[in-house]
């Protein structure tokens, strides 16, 4: 449990410290004109990773592997979730240079 404790802090710790990071890409990506929905699948995707990562991690230190390949297999999917609107914009996209 103070494993997982140190571990949760030290990612506190480094999230702050990518705010800056975060800011940047923002700005850069206001300033070449891309979609801000863009940014968020993103920046959530990003985030879903390094959670689901963490939360394997911590099972695998347990010893707890099939709960480890079940947080992994979630992940996935959260993915798969957040990313579903990019995917409606490029088939839209397609269906549009191939009509």
């Amino acid at each position: 449990m103070l494993s997982a404790a140190v571990c949760a802090v030290i990612l506190s710790f480094a999230a702050v410290r990518l705010t800056p990071v975060f800011e940047f890409i923002n700005t850069l990506c206001n300033s070449c004109g891309v979609n801000e929905k863009y940014m968020m699948i993103l920046f959530k995707t990003a985030g879903i990773c390094y959670i689901t990562q963490f939360a394997c991690d911590i099972c695998r230190d347990c010893g707890e592997s099939a709960i480890s390949t079940a947080a992994e297999i979630s992940g996935r999917t959260a993915l798969l979730i957040v990313s579903l609107p990019l995917l409606e914009d490029i088939v839209s996209v397609v269906q549009k240079y191939t009509s």
